[in-house]
């Protein structure tokens, strides 16, 4: 078959990814430009980060900096007015301290900063702003990346010509709050990238079965989701869940099953055996889940225990993790203009949700189990450790309310459960309504512009006010 042909069928196969695509660059790029440099979470250190592994070709130790990119760093930031409303400007004159660009990063786990310095070695002399707006480019790029993950994992799943092969890509490439914090510079980026490849290898070996190449897919994947972030090691453990069913199929599933099981327990005795001190956890296991994953399941039941006290810190997270998923920026303190915009986007989420376990309720029987655990065991994973990852602070003078990026890695699954739900409860309505899909489409997309319209207004009328 000729070149050209093979093309031609490839984009016919695959149009409305390219076209998402397409759509998720100019949004992205939007967001690369209208948000002003250095705020987004952690960008100067972040960055910074980057700029040392480029600058020695080497990985930086805790401590380490330089004088003159801080330097620079820092003038940018005030020349950007980054400490606009602020009681404090970084002092450039002192040769002998570091010029406060914010907290030190470089104890973080390597992979993303080493990514982001390749093409600042190619740039390195040149303005720090503008080494600043490529660093920005390459997690536009990781954005793509999982733009291309969704749409793997939802084709694996759905036949030909579902709305959700449309819906899901679509939703990660409007999401206002997603788009904005996977174009700028920060870890969490490269950890919901690489999670979302590691989740569509998963998905893959479930669906078609096990084999060496697959393997190495998720094995790869979750190696790299490790050397990324912390929020991301629940992958090695997640990688039991494909490869298990991808070995014991069709009739034999009830052999991968009961291997669950038996280890489900077995880490439940581990983490929780009966008589141990500090409220029934191991030590041990303790300190170490909470230095890799910033959570200590002592201090969770402490704080279920004493539910009369620390109800108010889960409220404010829920609230909050609702917000900045859907549509919160900068660092976490520019909100969406107009009268009470969040009730909406919380109602929308609550009726994803329900409809989406309606239907798992009406449709139990055909419902695929597998996925479900793969999915039901991210989200609780992911969405839980961000939930609770600000409990060891609320016995401090400086409370720390967790925001969605940390459940960003789980964005897949999140947004295939609202879309579906969205989706049941539109064909319920569409039954006696009989509504043409292609007006279904544009109301759809229309509601998604009509936020990422508000958002950006939003973010434009709150940087200029400063």
């Amino acid at each position: 078959m000729p070149a050209p042909k093979k093309i031609s069928i490839h984009w016919k196969q695959h149009q409305s990814l390219g076209i998402i695509l397409i759509l998720g660059i100019i949004h992205g790029l939007l967001y690369v430009y209208l948000v002003p440099p250095w705020q987004h979470y952690d960008e100067p250190s972040q960055l910074e980060y980057a700029w040392l592994i480029a600058d020695t070709d080497n990985h930086p130790k805790p401590g380490d900096y330089n004088q003159a990119m801080r330097r620079e760093a820092a003038a940018s930031m005030i020349e950007h007015d980054f400490f606009s409303g602020l009681d404090f400007v970084p002092n450039l004159l002192p040769a002998d301290a570091p010029a406060w660009i914010g907290i030190s990063q470089i104890s973080d786990a390597p992979l993303y900063f080493q990514i982001v310095s390749l093409p600042l070695r190619l740039i390195h002399g040149s303005d720090i702003t503008f080494q600043f707006y490529i660093s920005r480019m390459v997690s536009l790029v990781l954005f793509l990346v999982s733009i291309i993950a969704g749409y793997g994992v939802i084709k694996e799943i759905t036949p030909d010509k579902h709305p959700l092969r449309w819906m899901v890509p679509i939703t990660l490439a409007l999401l206002p709050s997603y788009v904005d914090l996977m174009t700028a510079v920060n870890n969490d980026v490269g950890a919901t990238a690489f999670f979302s490849l590691f989740l569509w290898g998963s998905v893959t070996m479930i669906q078609r079965g096990f084999s060496w190449p697959r393997f190495l897919w998720i094995g790869v994947a979750a190696i790299v989701c490790g050397s990324t972030k912390n929020t991301v090691m629940i992958a090695y453990a997640l990688v039991l869940i494909p490869v298990l069913f991808g070995i014991f199929r069709d009739s034999r599933q009830m052999i991968a099953w009961s291997i669950l099981i038996v280890a489900g327990i077995g880490l439940l005795l581990a983490i929780y055996p009966w008589g141990q001190a500090a409220n029934w956890v191991n030590p041990k296991l303790d300190t170490f889940i909470n230095k890799i994953a910033y959570i200590k399941p002592s201090l969770v039941i402490t704080s279920i225990r004493d539910w009369e006290n620390t109800n108010w810190y889960y409220q404010s997270t829920l609230v909050n993790l609702g917000r900045t998923f859907w549509a919160k920026f900068g660092w976490g303190h520019v909100s969406l203009i107009g009268s009470k915009p969040y009730r909406l986007l919380g109602i929308t989420t609550l009726l994803g949700v329900a409809g989406a376990l309606g239907k798992i309720i009406r449709h139990w029987k055909h419902q695929p189990c597998v996925l479900i655990l793969l999915f039901g065991a991210a989200m609780a994973a992911i969405w839980g450790a961000a939930l609770t990852r600000g409990l060891g602070s609320i016995y401090t003078d400086k409370v720390f309310i967790p925001a969605a990026r940390y459940a960003y890695p789980a964005i897949i699954p999140t947004v295939i459960l609202l879309n579906s739900g969205w989706l049941e409860i539109t064909q319920q309505i569409n039954h006696r309504l009989h509504i043409p899909r292609k007006y279904i489409l544009a109301a759809y997309v229309g509601c998604f512009l009509g936020l990422d319209i508000l958002s950006a207004v939003s973010i434009m009328l709150f940087y200029a006010s400063i």
